[in-house]
């Protein structure tokens, strides 16, 4: 028998681990092939993806995924990537804690294709 959805996004949950180095993301070199993407538990359904700029936390719930910041753009696809490891439901809303690209540039990729900020 085959496992929902739910199921095994919970099993995959419970292997993201909730310490561990956070990576210092003053760094100025942007390149996305070396930085790595790191996935913390913070608590209950609550999530960080962290790597260059902004930590994004993540709360995945049955109608999709609530995240706040998005780093910067290019980085867009690692960060997608952790998030994928949280839940695979879509991206339905975004909020930037303020304007500056580390915080907003992958604002137009990390979504479901609908417009649900404001710039």
């Amino acid at each position: 028998m085959m496992a929902s959805a739910g199921a095994v996004f919970a099993q995959q949950r419970a292997n993201i681990p909730t310490l561990g180095e956070i990576p210092d993301g003053r760094k100025r070199d942007r390149t996305p092939e070396k930085i790595t993407e790191v996935v913390r538990h913070v608590q209950g359904n609550v999530y960080v993806v962290a790597g260059i700029g902004s930590n994004i936390s993540v709360l995945p719930g049955p109608e999709g995924i609530f995240i706040v910041d998005t780093q910067y753009q290019e980085f867009t696809p690692k960060i997608m990537a952790g998030i994928k490891q949280i839940s695979d439901g879509p991206v339905r809303y975004v909020v930037n804690t303020h304007s500056h690209q580390d915080h907003t540039g992958g604002n137009g990729e990390s979504q479901d294709g609908r417009d649900h900020h404001r710039p």
